[in-house]
């Protein structure tokens, strides 16, 4: 593993070219397309540390570079580091770990007739950690390997991946017909609610603060 500041100093050479390449660009770039704006990058980027990988997204004028450990917990350590040991870039801003997306896209390997405004998620609790079953309507659900890696996607941006990391056990992707014929009775809520269901759980104070605020404003008046 190299020192951060190699990856940095790369990142320097190569910086005005990923600006140039995203001059007409706003959004994201996904880790798979990084390599077309900035080439190189991700191989400066497995000499420091081979389990992270980089997004790279744009807003109005300002860049952000995500450091990402893929949801694994022994390299959260590393992806930190990396970010604090950034030199100043002017227009930039380096983070550690992705954040909560607030929504959810179907890549292209996702079932043609997955329709995401339809999907719902049920869960179970085990050990301090969460399951998480993601249903779908009108789709075909194979539960295949690739069914499960999509349900853990989505989970991952909706919670961003700290929480993800630390918190979920698993997520699977399955029928919405299929699980309640598992589970009769069993209650399941729209995927929109799966982070404040998730903080309510595993945040507490997170919800309760307005209420406290609310309650200590009481006391002054």
């Amino acid at each position: 593993m190299s020192a951060p500041s190699a990856f940095w100093f790369y990142f320097s050479e190569i910086r005005e070219t990923i600006e140039r390449r995203l001059v007409e660009f706003q959004g994201l770039v996904p880790e798979d397309e990084v390599r077309c704006v900035a080439p190189g990058l991700q191989s400066a980027l497995r000499h420091y540390n081979g389990a992270l990988s980089i997004e790279i997204e744009r807003f109005e004028d300002l860049f952000v570079m995500i450091v990402s450990a893929d949801g694994a917990v022994d390299h959260f350590t590393a992806a930190r580091n990396l970010t604090l040991a950034a030199p100043l870039s002017p227009g930039w801003i380096m983070r550690a770990l992705r954040p909560r997306r607030g929504r959810i896209e179907s890549p292209r390997a996702a079932p043609d007739c997955l329709r995401l405004d339809g999907l719902r998620f049920a869960y179970a609790l085990a050990n301090e950690r969460m399951v998480v079953m993601i249903l779908a309507e009108d789709a075909v659900v194979e539960g295949s390997a690739a069914d499960h890696r999509l349900a853990r996607r989505w989970v991952r941006d909706l919670l961003g991946e700290e929480d993800f990391g630390l918190r979920i056990a698993d997520a699977r992707l399955m029928r919405h017909a299929d699980w309640r014929a598992v589970t009769p009775g069993g209650r399941s809520w729209p995927l929109a609610e799966l982070a404040p269901r998730f903080d309510a759980i595993f945040h507490p104070r997170l919800r309760a603060a307005p209420e406290t605020r609310l309650a200590q404003r009481a006391l002054r008046a």
